[in-house]
Order: C-alpha cells, then structure tokens, then sequence
C-alpha cells in the first residue's frame, strides 16, 4: 500500500476522503490501527539530525590499548581469546624463590611453632582411597607447613595413621587459628581417623567463591595461577604433577 499511495500520510489522507478504494476488513484494519502505522514509520525511520561530535577520522582503526585489553579479558576469564589475539604477557618474573623458602623440619619442630604462633597454615596432600566405608575416597598422604613469620614451607610425608595423628593435638586445639583450603574435606578426612579439627579460621576456596562466585575452578593450583600469578606447571610438569610435589621438585 505504501508503494501504491506513495506514503503513510497520503494513504491516510486518501481513507479520510473516501478516496482509497479500500473496502472490509482491510479497510477497518487500516482505520483502527492509524496510531501503529505512524508509530512504526517513527520507529523505522533513521534519524539524520542526531547530534555527532565525532568525525570519520575518531573512527580510524588503531592499535588497540593491549594492557588495557588484556586487563579486561582476564577479568572476564576470556582465556581463549588472550591466545587468540596474542595478548599473553610477558612471563612473571615472580618465582616460588620468592616468596618463601623451603626448610627441613621435623615433626617436632613444626608442633612446637605452630603451638608458639597459635595459628596453622596447611595443605593436605591426599591420594584416591576406594574404602567404601569412608566418606570422602582420599587417603592422607602428606601434610605442607607454612610459617608466616619466617616465610618457610615444610613438607611431611604422612604415610600412616600413626605419623597423622602426631598433628592430633594441634588439629583439637581451638586456640590454634587453622588456615587451609577445602576444610570442609579436611574436617571429614581427619574425622574419619577420629581428629576432631577446631579453630577453623580461613578457608580459602570460601574466599575464592565470595570473590567471584562464577569460577567453578578451586584447585588450589588454579588458584596460584589466578592469585599468584605462577604456574605450578612450570615446576613440577603436567605429567608429573600427581606423582611428585613442589617440594621435591624445588629440593632438585
């Protein structure tokens, strides 16, 4: 009809004069739904008076704020993306050095300086287990260390229930501020071997969740690699990496 009359107004002027030859329901159609009709003219019309401040030359194609751009896309988890366009940075100068020291210490001398700074900051280290009476199918392997105060990890193999429940007192103590991750786990896994763990203070999967609770990704190698910003690849290797930990790696 807008080829036929030419435009909107005119066919409207034409129903109105009783020029349009319209007749029926096409006609009734037509009346009924003016306010539509000029409505939709409206809304498919393009704007030639909108006010531009920019010119064709704001619009060139330059290079991009790659800092900037790489900021976002790891903000947004766009991984794929940061190879993609070749955005990945230049590799941390941060080692593992760095940050802390790895001392050899007994069973002894751990106790008695977690019972001195009344806090526990650990990792359990724990291999499958198919025992169908445990709640959780993992076996205490190892136990890692870290004190704050002097920035050194040490590492304990714990290879029987005997060995883990050296810890047992410390594990109890309330007083002894516990800082690990997946405690929940560890609650559960020193449960089982009849430890009751107390103090629970930090849990840093919790930690990681409220930060972003859309990363469904709470290893604590990924959390290294995000926080940290190492990759426990790059010393232990992704074949290795189950059979061997850091610290036999580092003491190499």
């Amino acid at each position: 009809m807008i080829q036929k009359f030419g435009s909107i107004e005119n066919l409207y002027e034409k129903v109105d004069n009783g020029e349009s030859e319209l007749k029926g329901k096409q006609k009734e159609n037509i009346e009924n739904n003016r306010d539509l009709a000029f409505l939709s003219k409206t809304l498919g019309t393009i704007n030639l008076e909108v006010p531009i401040e920019d010119t064709l030359e704001n619009f060139k194609i330059e290079e991009w704020d790659r800092p900037k751009v790489l900021e976002l896309f790891k903000e947004l988890k766009f991984n794929r993306y940061i190879e993609r366009f070749n955005l990945q940075e230049e590799k941390t100068k941060t080692e593992i050095k760095d940050i802390f020291e790895i001392k050899d210490k007994t069973k002894d001398e751990i106790i008695e300086t977690i019972k001195k700074q009344q806090e526990m900051f650990f990792y359990i280290e724990t291999i499958s287990d198919s025992n169908p009476e445990k709640i959780v199918k993992e076996s205490i392997q190892g136990i890692s260390i870290f004190d704050v105060k002097d920035k050194q990890a040490s590492y304990l193999r714990l290879e029987t229930e005997e060995e883990i429940k050296t810890f047992k007192e410390v594990f109890e103590e309330k007083n002894i501020k516990k800082v690990s991750i997946n405690l929940s786990k560890i609650y559960i896994l020193l449960k089982q071997l009849e430890i009751n763990l107390q103090g629970l203070e930090y849990d840093i999967s919790i930690a990681s969740y409220i930060l972003n609770p859309t990363n469904n990704k709470l290893q604590i190698e990924d959390l290294i690699e995000q926080y940290l910003e190492l990759n426990t690849k790059d010393y232990v290797g992704e074949e290795t990496q189950k059979q061997m930990n850091l610290f036999d790696v580092m003491r190499k």
